[in-house]
This record gives structure tokens, sequence and C-alpha cells, in this order.
């Protein structure tokens, strides 16, 4: 029987020597530190989704040019050959017209000429054109109307492109603090698994001595194997969250990183969150919510402008003559009246006007949705931070009585006062309050950064960015 029980704590050993390497090999392999900081940088620089939001920035620069006519100089040439089997109008003809609308006024000149071959001579006019709309387009109104809408638009670009970047930042951070919080679990079941180690050491050296018998080391290699367990299960998760930290930042996953601690990042879990209207008020949300409403009222201004009929005054100049340069039979003609085009129902524009109106009052309602969402978010933020500091405090204080417990029930188990059992259930319970106090203190972080990315203080405009952003130090 002592024979059997000697071949058993010999396998236990080789278990122990093959799946359990000594915690200085584990270290041999040369790691860097990788602070947040250091992170980010390298998800901003290396990843093509912060590139993408970048890309957005890029509209700025046609915006106007697509939606606003910014009155630049047309010239209009044409020309031709004229044949008539009955008269002699035959010949070459010509026009060219230069025209300029000054979008500011709706005021259009227009300077022109044409030539043309006459029965005799050529035909030739000089003209002089000016016009002004004054009813659809009254002096500008619509264009201002449309400028102002495509400034709000451009103000939504940038906006959009900094919430864009924040949520990226955001994403960043929250996996930032889950490769740390897998690290330290990790760490934690080493740990574990060291202690472990020493329990079973002891046992099979009190089993040797008839001090423990049997059932204590099968005990203690039972627990061994539930903390092996755990080292597995850690690992395993610390590789899975470190391959999207390789894949955000473009690190070579060959060598290897860890994660350096909270003080060394850029949110702290002891920041002082306060809650006010004013906050809401100023965000960066909010101003989106309110350039949407701001957008659909100008397009409802815009339909009712649209249901105008176009009327224009004009006066123009004319030199008609004969000859290329209308040298010869000139006729000066002066000319001035009022035009006017699309009179009459017009169910398109009224259907366009409609759909806006109804556009702005579903963005009027979606708004008031979204800010109490928006509020609603935050004090939850607030309320889980501040349960979850309530908490650390509690496994602080449990780990606290933890560790004394384990030392007197170590201090018994050595005099023989105590079973192996009640020393089992001292380490599992220090180690169970250590890994609370731990995934608590990760989650405070991740919370904060959350209250941060809502509340639009999460990144800082800065002009050497490629985004016009930069993260909140």
């Amino acid at each position: 029987m002592k024979n059997m029980i000697q071949i058993k704590i010999l396998l236990l050993f080789l278990f122990i020597s093959v799946f359990y390497p000594a915690a200085a090999d584990n270290t041999a392999a040369e790691i860097q530190e990788l602070t947040l900081d250091e992170f980010i940088k390298k998800g901003c620089r290396n990843n093509p989704q912060f590139k993408k939001i970048v890309i957005d920035r890029l509209y700025l620069e046609y915006k106007d040019d697509l939606n606003l006519d910014i009155g630049e100089i047309i010239t209009d040439f044409e020309t031709g050959y004229q044949y008539s089997s009955d008269t002699d109008k035959d010949g070459i003809t010509g026009n060219i017209s230069v025209g300029r609308l000054f979008p500011a006024t709706a005021t259009q000149v227009t300077a022109g000429y044409q030539n043309t071959p006459g029965v005799q001579d050529r035909n030739s006019e000089l003209s002089f054109r000016i016009s002004q709309e004054i009813a659809d387009n009254s002096f500008g109104k619509k264009y201002r109307l449309e400028k102002e809408a495509v400034g709000f638009e451009k103000d939504l670009i940038l906006y959009q492109v900094a919430e864009a970047y924040e949520d990226y930042l955001y994403y960043l951070v929250t996996l930032y603090y889950n490769w740390l919080t897998s690290w330290r679990e990790l760490e934690a079941a080493e740990n574990s698994l060291s202690e472990s180690r020493k329990l079973v050491d002891n046992i099979i050296a009190r089993n040797k001595n008839s001090i423990a018998d049997q059932s204590d080391v099968d005990r203690s290699e039972l627990q061994f194997l539930s903390k092996m367990e755990a080292v597995s299960i850690a690992e395993n998760t610390f590789a899975k969250t470190a391959s999207k930290i390789f894949d955000a930042s473009g690190i070579d996953p060959g060598p290897g990183f860890y994660p350096a601690g909270p003080e060394n990042g850029l949110i702290s879990g002891e920041t002082d969150l306060i809650f006010s209207e004013d906050l809401n008020k100023k965000s960066r949300t909010y101003r989106i919510l309110d350039l949407y409403e701001k957008i659909g009222q100008k397009k409802v201004n815009i339909g009712k402008n649209s249901l105008l009929p176009k009327i224009s005054l004009f006066s123009e100049v004319s030199l008609e003559g004969s000859g290329y340069e209308l040298a010869e039979d000139r006729d000066r003609v002066l000319s001035f009246g009022i035009s006017m085009s699309g009179i009459g129902e017009n169910k398109y524009r009224k259907a366009v006007l409609k759909s806006a109106e109804i556009d702005l009052d579903k963005k009027k309602l979606e708004n008031i949705i979204s800010k109490k969402e928006l509020d609603t978010a935050l004090a939850d933020y607030l309320n889980d931070i501040k349960n979850r500091k309530a908490l650390v405090k509690i496994y602080e204080r449990k780990t606290e009585l933890a560790e004394k417990i384990l030392k007197n029930e170590r201090k018994k188990f050595s005099i023989g006062k105590t079973n192996l059992s009640s020393l089992i259930d001292a380490v599992n319970s220090l180690d169970d309050s250590r890994t609370k106090k731990l995934l608590f203190e990760a989650d405070i972080n991740i919370l904060t950064a959350g209250w941060l990315n809502l509340t639009d203080s999460l990144i800082i405009k800065s002009e050497n960015s490629e985004s016009g952003y930069s993260f909140s130090e």
C-alpha cells in the first residue's frame, strides 16, 4: 500500500513539472510594455478604420461646389453652316455668349455676339442683358437659404467625423482595458496556481511523514488541477484579447506585449463625474440633433419658396448691323420687361414641401426621444460607476479579511488544529475576492470611458491631427 502511495506521489510530481513549468521559465521570454497612449497612437496610425474616418473630412472641400451655384463665368459657343435652297443665305453661322450669375442677389448678366449670313451681307448682333429674379429666388433668397443649409450640413459633417473618431477611440480604450483585465486575471490565476503547488508539495511531504493521509493528497491535487484549469482559461482569454489588440494597432503579433496599469493611461477610475443640463446642451450629440432640425427647417423654407413662379425683370441693350464688326447700318435697340414661367399648379413641388414638413416633424420627435435616451444613459453610467466603486471597496475589505483568515488557517493546519478542507476554502475565498475586485475595477475604467464618450470629453480639437481631433489627456 505504501509503495502505491509513493508511485502516485511520483506521478503527481511528473504531472506538475510537465504541465506547470517554473515561473522563471514563463518570464524568460522577452516581453514589452504597451501603454494605453502608445496603443491609441498605433491604432490611429495603422488601422484602416481610422483612415476611413479621416477621409470623410475631404468631402467638405467640395460641399459648396456640389450644392450651390457659386457664380462662375460660363461661356457658350456654337458654329455651323447654314444652307437655303430658296435664298442666298448660305454661309457659316456662329454665336458666342458669356454670362455670370451673382447668386447672392440672383442677378444674371449676359453678353452675346451672333453672326448669320443674310441676303446681301451678313447680319450681326451684339447684346448685353441684365435680369433680376423677384419671386422664386427673390433677390437671392433661395440661394441664401440653401447656403445656410449647406453651412449646417458642413458643421454636421465635422461633428459626425468627431463622433466617429470618438466612438473609434472608445472602442480602442474598451479593448485595451479588457486586455488589461485579462492580463491581471491571468496573473492572479498563475499566482493562485503557484500557491496551490506549494500546498501540494507540503501535503506530499506530510504524507511521507505519515502526518497527512491519502485523502488530503487527493484534495490538494484536485485543487491544484482546478487552479491549472483556471490558468488555462485565463491564458486563452488573454490570447484572444491580445489578437484583437494586435489587429487594431497593427503590431506584429510575434513579440510579446503586456498592458501597462491604468496609472499609465488617460482614464482614471477616481474621476469625479457630475451630471448637469449644461453638460448635455453643450455636448456634440445635442448639437448634431439640433443641426438635423435646422437643416430640416431650411428645406421646408426652400420648399415654400419654390412654390412661387419664376418671375424676372430684365433689361437688354443690343446693337444690330451688317458685317462681322457691325460696321454698317447699325441699329441700337433697348428693351426691357418681365418674364414669367412656372405659373400654375405644381404637384411635384407641393409634394416636396409636404414631405419636408413631415420629415421635420419626425426629426423633432426623434430628437426629443434621443435626448431623453442620452439623459437616461448618462444617469445609468453614473449609477453603475457609483455601484462599482462601492463594490471595489467591499471587495478590498473582503480581500483583507480573506488574507487574515488564510494566514490563520495555515497556522492551524501546520499544528493540526484544522483540516485541509478549511484551508482550501480559505484559499478559494481569497482568490474569489481578488478576482471580483479586479473585474469591478475594470468596469469602472470602461464605464468612465463610456461616460466621457457620451459627454464628448474623450477627444479635444487638434490642428496637428489628420481628423482635427486628438485623444483628451
